[in-house]
């Protein structure tokens, strides 16, 4: 009887851990500051209207600001 109760308690939790999500982390480089800033500056109000979830997962976006920089 203990043995039961233990296996079905580990399959429970491990079954609540598959269930867990990470976020999602999205990289964007852009060019805010610097000669093409007239291009990065609308980019930059773009991903902010972007969603910030896509099938209950929670998207993050993490801007770059390569200040026009190829190097």
């Amino acid at each position: 009887m203990k043995l039961k109760k233990l296996v079905l308690t580990g399959a429970i939790l491990t079954g609540l851990a598959a269930t867990a999500w990470a976020d999602v982390n999205v990289g964007v480089t852009l060019s805010a500051t610097g000669p093409a800033a007239s291009l990065g500056i609308p980019e930059k109000n773009t991903v902010a209207l972007l969603p910030k979830t896509i099938g209950g997962q929670k998207i993050n976006y993490i801007l770059l600001d390569d200040a026009s920089d190829t190097t």
